[in-house]
């Protein structure tokens, strides 16, 4: 028998460095989850499909709703649970195409996202709801204040856009066009600082494994889908307490960009959270939990 040919060690070394990288992403998250508030997963069944919810936290507390960003899942603000719980009742929901709700039917438009909170608040029986949301996340919190204000007691913005623009529609191409591999290493460049990505800190490998688990159908349709994105009309009308909150170091949704949104909504205050990129709750969750927890 011959021995492996270079190319096959190589897949096969990258195959155990990405096993080794899912076990640790996966340790931590069952040493974090020993940590907080015991959690309880409800199947929430929603009109056109059911997902799982994370819910930390009394049911006598304000419900909080967390919604992750594009190629992340529930997992992304696992490290700000405790500190958010300690005042609110902690849910943690997932959108379309990601993890439990990838075998969602396709969203054709940001509404149908928005909608999907509106009805995972239904099925938990739940009427108001602070809404939160990073980057993608924060574009479907933004259509489900408008869309559903009557059900909105307060808005947390992270790193996230109002408008869509072409290049977001590029990036659904380019995964079709060259598999959601090539795409990792040019996500992570947006997502983090250098200097985590040097690190390749904790953060990074998870975020690298998250990317790694969408099917290009999976990522091409949340790209399609958040192209959609304009709430520019809707944003001066929202009267509830909104928190807008920018990574000093993001080049993705930059502080300017942030500020802008901001500046459409009378309430809004705006907050810079110093040394972090794109994803602000994986780099500095003490501090984007300590601004948002802080009083006006």
């Amino acid at each position: 028998m011959s021995d492996p040919s270079p190319r096959d060690q190589m897949q096969k070394l990258e195959h155990a460095l990405r096993l080794a990288e899912k076990e640790t992403v996966a340790a931590h998250v069952e040493a974090r989850l020993s940590e907080l508030p015991e959690l309880s997963e409800r199947r929430a069944v929603l009109p056109s499909y059911a997902t799982i919810v994370r819910d930390f936290g009394g049911v006598a507390q304000q419900p909080l709703v967390l919604i992750h960003g594009l190629g992340t899942d529930w997992r992304l603000w696992l490290d700000m649970v405790g500190q958010l719980s300690e005042r609110y009742r902690v849910l943690i929901v997932e959108l379309r195409h990601h993890a439990d709700a990838g075998d969602a039917p396709p969203a054709a438009v940001l509404d149908d996202l928005a909608d999907d909170i509106a009805a995972t608040l239904d099925a938990l029986d739940i009427n108001r709801a602070v809404i939160a949301g990073l980057s993608m996340g924060g574009a479907v919190a933004q259509h489900f204040a408008v869309r559903h204000a009557r059900r909105l007691d307060g808005l947390w913005l992270i790193a996230t856009l109002a408008k869509g623009f072409p290049a977001l529609l590029d990036r659904a191409t380019a995964a079709e066009q060259g598999g959601v591999e090539a795409q990792v290493a040019t996500t992570l460049l947006r997502w983090f600082t250098p200097s985590s990505l040097a690190a390749n800190t904790l953060a990074v490998r998870y975020a690298r494994s998250t990317i790694r688990r969408l099917s290009v159908e999976q990522w091409a349709a949340s790209w399609r889908v958040l192209a959609t994105v304009d709430s520019m009309q809707g944003l001066p009308k929202i009267e509830v307490p909104v928190h807008v909150v920018a990574g000093e170091m993001d080049v993705s949704t930059t502080p300017d960009m942030m500020r802008g949104i901001a500046a459409l909504i009378p309430s809004a205050r705006f907050s810079v959270v110093p040394g972090a990129a794109h994803m602000v709750p994986l780099e500095a969750p003490r501090l984007l939990s300590d601004i948002l927890l802080s009083r006006p």
